[in-house]
């Protein structure tokens, strides 16, 4: 049943928020298996999918495993879209699907724009091609807050002797990402200290998504979408790189690809599904973070961390 938050009120507007990547720690886990019986067979088609469990390699065989993107990212998205499918079994049903990097994945199986097996199958093999390429360009990330995108875009060609370095994700007027060669990086890094233009928090990821080091694998990826089916939105599904609604399934294949090295334009992608008269946004995580972005984007709206609105 829903929270008495809401119980006297008209139903609002939901927006699910699918997280990108991240830790994933047992207690995560625990909340998903406690609260839905559905929890086991998605787990299990997981697992037939990929001849491995992937939530097992990440929480409880070796902690190795939590910045290996081949097998976090399976993880993710099994959580997130486990989540997602708990929720609307108890009647709680989105609007608009939006999510962050990795999380557009659960965002389209959520959707019903792809079926939940072959999302996990284009993360796994995404992730492959990933880590071959950061065998021979090694790469980071780092996001600068309180920072908006124009005065981080300002200083990026005074890394440029470093190495290729962009805006990989604006995640609000208060939050910036960059990303690139980690001497780029490192370098933008030292230029915001010492003009105090934010604070600079490195990520920890190996793969420096979103930037041009990944644009050697956008024609296999391609190839490899192309052996899925997209099908057509069942709700308003928004899109990371343009941060608008898309409805076409061909489109939103094309855009996968452009996704690799474009930058996540999650402010916009929450102002678009705002505009569509969503005024409650559930992150489908364990942690706040889609939150505190967006308490710097819109007003009227009010975010919750997935299991708040179950009682």
């Amino acid at each position: 049943m829903l929270a008495s938050t809401f119980a006297a009120t008209t139903s609002p507007m939901y927006a699910f928020m699918c997280p990108g990547q991240a830790r994933v720690e047992p207690q995560t886990e625990l909340d998903i298996a406690t609260g839905w019986p559905g929890y086991g067979h998605l787990l299990e088609e997981a697992e037939n999918t990929l001849a491995f469990d992937p939530i097992d390699e990440v929480i409880y065989r070796n902690s190795a495993n939590q910045t290996r993107t081949s097998l976090i990212q399976p993880a993710v998205l099994t959580l997130t879209t486990a989540r997602g499918l708990c929720l609307q079994e108890k009647g709680i049903r989105p609007s608009a699907v939006l999510g962050h990097s990795l999380g557009q994945y659960s965002a389209l199986v959520l959707a019903g724009v792809l079926d939940f097996a072959d999302a996990l199958h284009i993360v796994y093999r995404r992730g492959l091609m990933m880590e071959e390429i950061i065998r021979l360009t090694p790469g980071s990330m780092l996001a600068i807050t309180s920072a908006d995108r124009d005065t981080i875009e300002g200083i990026l060609p005074e890394a440029g002797e470093q190495g290729c370095v962009v805006v990989a994700g604006v995640n609000s007027s208060r939050q910036t990402v960059v990303s690139g060669a980690s001497t780029a990086v490192d370098r933008i890094r030292q230029i915001v200290e010492e003009r105090h233009l934010g604070t600079p928090v490195p990520l920890c990821v190996q793969v420096p998504f979103h930037s041009p080091i990944l644009h050697r694998m956008r024609e296999d990826f391609a190839r490899l979408l192309n052996g899925f089916i997209f099908h057509p939105p069942q709700m308003a599904f928004i899109d990371n790189v343009t941060g608008q609604r898309v409805d076409d399934p061909e489109i939103i294949r094309a855009n996968l690809v452009e996704h690799l090295t474009s930058p996540v334009l999650w402010a916009d992608c929450v102002r678009a599904a705002h505009a569509l008269g969503c005024s409650v946004f559930l992150e489908l995580g364990h942690k706040r973070m889609l939150a505190q972005f967006n308490k710097h984007i819109v007003t009227g709206q009010q975010t919750l961390l997935w299991n708040e609105l179950l009682v």
